[in-house]
Order: structure tokens, then sequence, then C-alpha cells
């Protein structure tokens, strides 16, 4: 897997609860941006991954004092990716809440 360049491969910012748990988090997302809890996990850690290759990339063409891929400002590339990040994590913890809500909803049904 390389690294995305946002020009040419914009990331997906709508994050959304997977509707089997039926519910979703504000935005303006739809159901085909659901997102479920495994798949937050999985694109996570691919996302971690992409921005250590971002930073070795950065940190290679400094020692190398070689010039970067034409159009890539790996800065940006870094806070578009960590956004994305703590949206997943947002994602992550409210699907978590939801379904500790019910499973205490069914214990009390």
């Amino acid at each position: 897997m390389g690294i995305r360049n946002n020009a040419t491969q914009p990331m997906p910012f709508s994050v959304v609860v997977s509707s089997s748990c039926w519910c979703s988090l504000p935005g303006p997302a739809s159901k085909h941006a659901a997102m479920s809890y495994a798949y937050a996990q999985k694109l996570e850690v691919q996302l971690e991954k992409e921005i250590n290759e971002l930073l070795a990339e950065a940190a290679k063409a400094e020692d190398d004092n070689s010039q970067l891929p034409a159009g890539l400002n790996i800065q940006n590339e870094i806070d578009l990716r960590e956004d994305l990040r703590e949206r997943i994590v947002r994602a992550k913890t409210e699907i978590e809440r939801r379904k500790e809500r019910d499973v205490y909803e069914r214990a009390q049904y």
C-alpha cells in the first residue's frame, strides 16, 4: 500500500456508525459512508502506517537532500490523515458507548 496523494485520491471524512447498531453520528454522511467497528480498527491501523511512511519519506528526503514528489506536501498529508484518524477514534468511542447503552437497555427490558 503506497502513500496516497490527496490531490488525486481524496480521503473520506464523513464517518458514521454502522446501521446495525441503529445509530449514526451527526454529519453529512450517507449510509454508503457507514463504518463498522472492525473496519474502523482496520482503517486506523492503515492510517498510522501511512503516517509512518510519510515521516520516513520526509526523513529520507531530508538526509539525502533530495526532492519530494511533485505536489506532495508531507505536513499537509500527515495532518489530513491524523484528522481522519481522530474522527475514526471518536466514531469507535461512540460505537462502544452505544453498544454499552444497548446492552443496558436490553438487560432492563
